[in-house]
């Protein structure tokens, strides 16, 4: 059966396979649209730290020059000395504030 106006045979189906494309068109963007408002992003406690850190050092000095002179002195003169249990619990320090991430 030939449509009267475009003169095409089986017109009707025609326009049930593009109500049915767009129905997937459809579905599809719906999805797409769901997807993007579940989409979200969360900052670990390291990145929230560094932040901090970051912040902190634009607002100040970032080195104690003093304090870097004194103790380059003290190595040039064979006058340093480390103090292993003072640098080991500074670090057990740091990893329990920056955790188990």
């Amino acid at each position: 059966m030939a449509d009267s106006v475009t003169s095409v045979a089986n017109a009707g189906k025609v326009k049930a396979v593009s109500k049915t494309a767009k129905s997937t068109n459809a579905v599809q963007q719906s999805q797409a649209t769901a997807q993007a408002k579940t989409d979200q992003v969360q900052l670990t406690k390291t990145l929230e730290s560094i932040e901090r850190l970051s912040t902190a050092l634009a607002e100040g000095e970032a080195v104690d020059r003093e304090k870097v002179d004194r103790i380059r002195n003290a190595i040039a003169a064979g006058d340093y000395k480390v103090d292993a249990d003072r640098v080991a619990k500074k670090f057990l320090e740091l990893e329990k504030l920056l955790g188990d991430d």
